[in-house]
């Protein structure tokens, strides 16, 4: 599956940190957040995802890092699609993809 970061939805924002409390701390970690779309697959929504890059600088750690929540995600998606897919057999062989509403 490819997938498409989408250009619009490129975000890198500071998030404030907090302890066990939920208390500031007054540390921030650097967030990048991206929305990406399966390429070929119109049906599917725009996914997000989102990495710490705290104390990242170089380009090859970030790709690694987008990398494996990409592949993470893919599988997700791969699972839910198959699991979709059972259900509308399931929904193909019992009859269930029209109804006559009055007659229910």
């Amino acid at each position: 599956m490819i997938v498409r970061i989408q250009r619009s939805q490129i975000h890198h924002f500071e998030e404030p940190i907090h302890d066990d409390n939920g208390d500031p701390t007054g540390e921030v970690r650097d967030i990048l957040q991206l929305g990406i779309s399966a390429v070929g697959v119109e049906h599917l929504p725009t996914y997000g995802i989102r990495v710490d890059i705290t104390g990242i600088t170089k380009k090859a750690e970030i790709k690694a890092l987008l990398a494996t929540e990409m592949k993470t995600l893919i599988a997700k998606i791969k699972a839910q699609m198959a699991r979709d897919e059972t259900i509308r057999e399931y929904f193909n062989e019992w009859g269930w993809l029209e109804f006559d509403i009055d007659n229910l």
